[in-house]
């Protein structure tokens, strides 16, 4: 919508009783009912913070979450599902909403390319990425990143860690993401650093063994996370064949975390949008 211009980064929103998180579990929960807060600080709250009641307000400014599931959809996003209004469990756990490493790895290339939405929003997101704090979650000892953009959860919370960025390192953004990394405290923090340096390093691996193969790739962003082998746009735009098998993750028990185990996607064609999604 800030695309199509209807409302700008710095329009003002209310704040409401109906979508706050607790009165104190979050940051945008503490302001007053009838306040004002812009755009610009929703987003830094939910990319700094992960502020679920920043990203409440966000998405009623889409048209709520059935027409946010339906724009994920149509742009390839097909895992990242908005159930209801985000909440936060005992565990400290987000709910309400499901994603999977594919979707991320599809967002963040986007952002990597400043093509999320357009140039203007991708600056806007990558600036408030990196004021996220410092995370246990980075290996210290991954020297070779000179820039990370990073959106984590906190060190801190939750019982299942996850972490998203794009890796600046020897001239290219390589994108790694891990979602569902078990443990409490620094034991699930080490958890992911470990996770992290194998896929950069992994990653950098075979880019080089590409570069030696081939001197014509001129990629500027790559991706380290596992995610659904999906059809082209060619054959997803063809009505009369449907595509391939695909598998990917999904939450069919409706908890708002991904299940464990992948299952086939059910395609069926959307003859408004004139392509083939899954579920």
């Amino acid at each position: 919508m800030i695309d199509e211009k209807k409302f700008e980064l710095t329009t003002e929103v209310e704040i409401q009783e109906s979508l706050r998180i607790g009165t104190g579990e979050t940051a945008m929960s503490t302001h007053a009912i009838g306040s004002k807060i812009s755009i610009q600080e929703l987003i830094d709250a939910v990319v700094v913070s992960q502020d679920a009641t920043a990203l409440n307000y966000l998405i009623q400014q889409v048209g709520g979450a059935n027409e946010l599931n339906i724009w994920l959809n149509s742009q390839g996003y097909y895992s990242t599902k908005m159930s209801a209004n985000l909440g936060v469990n005992d565990s400290g756990d987000i709910t309400g909403v499901a994603t999977s490493a594919y979707d991320l790895t599809n967002l963040l290339n986007q952002l990597a390319q400043d093509k999320l939405v357009n140039e203007k929003v991708s600056a806007a997101i990558k600036e408030a990425v990196l004021k996220t704090p410092v995370s246990t979650k980075f290996p210290a000892d991954l020297t070779t990143v000179t820039r990370r953009y990073e959106m984590t959860t906190p060190d801190q919370a939750g019982s299942m860690h996850h972490y998203a960025a794009i890796l600046e390192m020897n001239g290219k953004s390589v994108i790694v993401v891990v979602l569902g990394a078990p443990g409490q405290g620094e034991a699930g923090n080490a958890n992911v650093a470990t996770i992290v340096k194998t896929l950069a390093e992994f990653d950098l691996g075979q880019a080089s063994a590409n570069e030696s193969s081939s001197s014509s790739s001129d990629s500027s962003s790559t991706s380290s996370s596992s995610g659904p082998e999906l059809p082209t746009q060619a054959e997803l735009n063809n009505p009369n064949v449907e595509p391939a098998p695909v598998f990917d993750y999904f939450d069919d028990d409706g908890d708002g975390v991904l299940d464990s185990t992948p299952r086939q996607g059910r395609w069926y064609w959307d003859t408004t949008r004139g392509t083939w999604l899954y579920y």
